[in-house]
């Protein structure tokens, strides 16, 4: 017969409480938050909570389908939830499916347009990728407006300036 962890258990390795002192396993993360899930005793606030942690958690494991799971019922859940787009827009980021990413990264901007961590490097990058130069160069300057000298941010609109024609422009950022 096995043993299941009691819920506090459970709830404790979902949060990562408990985590810390073991080493930060995803698979406990991971397992915690499904006992919950699976439980059928959570309340809509707490799954929403149980899907995006263990979310995280598949992603930090490289198991970017599974995370795209779970984010997409924290949306079906909580659809006005701004860190859910951004997560889900960096996973396509990352798997270089930019319009799939710059989808998402649009919805968190229009929730919340203070994260400008969405603009550069993310959508922007992604707009680059494209060939979207103009766009690019947009993000890039929102970016911009809260750090004027951040050399990554220069770079990457010298670049786009490069793709767009404006070759001194881009000579001046890359200065």
């Amino acid at each position: 017969m096995s043993s299941s962890p009691p819920c506090s258990t459970s709830r404790a390795w979902c949060d990562g409480k408990a985590l810390a002192e073991e080493g930060f396993p995803q698979d406990r993360q991971i397992e915690g938050c499904t006992r919950l899930i699976d439980s059928g005793k959570e309340g809509p606030d707490d799954l929403i909570k149980d899907h995006f942690n263990r979310a995280t958690a598949y992603d930090f494991e490289g198991a970017a389908d599974k995370a795209i799971d779970d984010y997409n019922v924290v949306i079906d859940l909580q659809p006005q939830n701004a860190g859910v787009y951004g997560s889900l827009g960096m996973i396509y980021w990352v798997k270089n499916e930019c319009d799939r990413a710059i989808g998402n990264f649009d919805k968190a901007i229009a929730l919340n347009g203070k994260r400008m961590d969405l603009y550069f490097p993310y959508r922007g990058r992604c707009h680059f990728a494209l060939g979207h130069f103009a766009l690019a160069i947009a993000d890039f300057d929102s970016a911009l407006k809260r750090n004027a000298n951040d050399a990554e941010t220069l770079v990457a609109r010298s670049f786009a300036l490069t793709g767009s024609g404006a070759y001194d422009q881009a000579i001046a950022d890359a200065d």
